[in-house]
């Protein structure tokens, strides 16, 4: 700014200098302050426009990124839902491994697609403000969750068919423990990680 404002006095000079000669050198004079004047103003503009656009991008991804953190501390929800279908998996033992689970509009399973759900809308926006490096460092990215899920719905009702008496109830006690490990880490770990781009946001 303070470059412009000096080459816009300079220039000014050089134009006002010829109002000391004839009607026609006040003319050009009054025409050349109007071409630096505007080109003056197209430059001020240009760069309230590039500040601008800064600011819109630090508000968006802050605002973003709070978002996030809110989506993420909803994952929880996660853990709820392992603790119903491990409770399935435990009772359909004693059927021959049928599994029996009635399921609800405020049920867990209902929570947490919710919940991912919401995860998934927030990151969808959130990430357009990530740089490279901060995508690669996440661990939490939806498919994670996706895919833990997925695992935990097979492995569970899979860990005890081959045992028989009490192994079956050991094997999916193990099952549900080390399931239920990898989802607090990863649950964790996304909060962690969602408030540490949220403090380098500020």
């Amino acid at each position: 700014m303070l470059v412009v404002i000096g080459l816009g006095l300079f220039a000014t000079g050089l134009v006002w200098r010829p109002m000391v000669g004839d009607g026609d050198s006040i003319k050009y004079a009054l025409e050349c302050t109007s071409y630096i004047a505007t080109a003056v103003a197209a430059i001020v503009a240009i760069t309230a426009l590039s500040a601008w656009r800064d600011q819109f991008r630090y508000t968006e991804r802050f605002k973003c990124l709070t978002e996030l953190k809110e989506a993420a501390a909803d994952l929880s929800a996660f853990s709820e839902y392992l603790h119903d279908y491990y409770t399935a998996c435990f009772n359909s033992i004693p059927n021959g491994g049928t599994l029996v689970w009635k399921h609800s509009d405020d049920g867990s399973l209902a929570k947490w697609y919710k919940a991912l759900d919401r995860y998934k809308r927030v990151w969808t926006t959130a990430r357009v403000f990530l740089t490279e490096v901060e995508m690669d460092y996440f661990s939490g990215k939806p498919e994670d969750f996706d895919d833990l899920y997925a695992r935990a719905s097979v492995c569970l009702p899979a860990s005890f068919v081959n045992h028989k008496g009490s192994q079956k109830l050991t094997k999916l006690m193990e099952c549900y423990q080390e399931v239920h490990q990898e989802s607090w880490d990863l649950y964790k770990s996304t909060l962690k990680q969602a408030e540490e781009l949220l403090k380098k946001s500020r």
